[in-house]
């Protein structure tokens, strides 16, 4: 596919856009093979990044789509700790330093997520049209998907599925049809849910590496769209709950699970039929 994708680069006029997370935490080697397979064009690095107070439940909950089965409170010990893929795909000055080898810093750009929509609603939009060099108004309409958060009782379903599944990493097609794509992303992500929040104890952690990324950006010499200040996360209310998505009250996951049950029956009525 790459491969493939590479000549229709080649065939192009104009700017061409390659887009994918998992690009992100590519290793040496492949990021290599990239630059040397785009050679004679003017390769340019886009990268986005969201501190880490809003990054960690993300990243936490997408790995639960993805079929993992670890508690909340064990992915940000091993976050810590540097045992998962975040450093690779997610610590800034790691991602932009591997790609950003053999680029001038010019060609380096760091698109910081706001933590507000700003006065137009889509402040993110534009600054992606700024690094792109794209006008806005090529996209007039709005998209018709969003891109919701699952709650703690939703993740918590999700995560003992995988379980009773016994699902790997590697796993059936149809786990991303049914569970990821139906279950995941169409049902739970629609409840009212109680959203995923970074435990008030791991905030320390936080804004220690948003002081460490917002100095590499100032001694980097990349250009930054946005404000810097936008990769230190906000200090929760202090009189505001936490709930812990590693224990969530059988009441709560249970509706889920009921929502759950009455979709994957439909679902199922409907490919009998």
């Amino acid at each position: 596919a790459w491969d493939a994708m590479v000549k229709r680069v080649r065939h192009s006029s104009g700017n061409v856009v390659i887009s994918h997370e998992i690009l992100a935490g590519a290793k040496p080697d492949k990021i290599a093979k990239a630059m040397n397979d785009l050679s004679g064009a003017e390769v340019h690095i886009v990268y986005s990044a969201r501190d880490l107070g809003r990054q960690l439940p993300a990243a936490w909950q997408e790995s639960i789509k993805q079929g993992r089965k670890w508690p909340f409170a064990r992915f940000l010990t091993k976050v810590e700790r540097g045992q998962t893929w975040f450093r690779s795909a997610m610590d800034l000055p790691s991602v932009l330093s591997q790609w950003g080898a053999k680029l001038p810093p010019e060609r380096i750009h760091v698109v910081t997520v706001p933590h507000d929509r700003g006065p137009t609603g889509n402040e993110l939009w534009l600054r992606f049209c700024r690094a792109l060099e794209v006008d806005p108004a090529w996209a007039p309409l709005d998209s018709e998907r969003d891109n919701r958060s699952l709650g703690v009782a939703e993740t918590a379903l999700l995560r003992k599925l995988n379980r009773r599944l016994e699902l790997g990493l590697w796993r059936e097609p149809a786990y991303d049809n049914l569970i990821r794509e139906l279950l995941a992303q169409e049902v739970l992500v629609a409840r009212h849910a109680i959203p995923v929040r970074l435990p008030p104890d791991r905030y320390e952690f936080a804004q220690q590496q948003a002081e460490l990324w917002i100095e590499w950006l100032e001694g980097s010499g990349v250009n930054v769209i946005g404000d810097p200040a936008d990769l230190r996360p906000r200090l929760p209310d202090p009189d505001e709950k936490w709930h812990n998505p590693d224990r969530v009250r059988a009441k709560l996951e249970l509706s889920a699970a009921l929502d759950a049950l009455t979709v994957m029956t439909q679902e199922a009525a409907k490919r009998g039929g």
